[in-house]
């Protein structure tokens, strides 16, 4: 999302002009993190392109510890499941900076 007026600066940054700290931040948001007609693998997949420290082991196990099923959609998922897609994620990333909004 592009910004209206002010700046947001993370370490003296200006993020929407720093690709380089984009892929330190991960922001999960209360809902619309996923695309709906996804399978969670393919969510994480997409996800995974975004963040080079991304770490696909941490994925499986944590999606084995949700007890996610990886062929399942989105779109099927309750509000908690999806906030765990949301916690697997941002954990995967590796992403130095991780805001939670809810």
């Amino acid at each position: 999302m592009a910004p209206t007026n002010g700046t947001i600066l993370v370490n003296g940054d200006n993020v929407f002009n720093a690709p380089s700290t984009l892929r330190d931040i991960y922001f999960i948001a209360e809902s619309g993190n996923f695309q709906e007609d996804m399978t969670i693998a393919q969510a994480l997949k997409a996800n995974s392109f975004f963040y080079p420290k991304w770490d696909e082991e941490l994925a499986h196990e944590l999606l084995q510890a949700f007890a996610l099923n990886p062929k399942d959609k989105v779109r099927s998922l309750s509000k908690g499941m999806v906030s765990a897609l949301g916690i697997i994620t941002g954990f995967a990333s590796n992403a130095a900076i991780s805001p939670i909004l809810a």
